[in-house]
């Protein structure tokens, strides 16, 4: 099964906005659900394509007068 990262960034942020506090154990699970939002959007992103391909031909470099 795959996982549905929207709707755990969705629980999260619900739950991001639930601590609205002032006080510090609000502002430090706030904190925690940051790094687990961004955590989330990191295993999101595809995978990145290597920047030496065989199918790329590279550009002689710009003469810069």
């Amino acid at each position: 099964m795959e996982a549905d990262f929207a709707a755990a960034r969705r629980h999260l942020h619900a739950a991001r906005d639930d601590l609205c506090g002032d006080d510090r154990t609000s502002g430090k699970a706030r904190h925690a659900l940051d790094l687990l939002l961004e955590a989330i959007v990191t295993a999101e992103k595809p995978v990145a394509m290597p920047t030496s391909s065989p199918n790329v031909v590279p550009f002689p470099p710009r003469r810069v007068p």
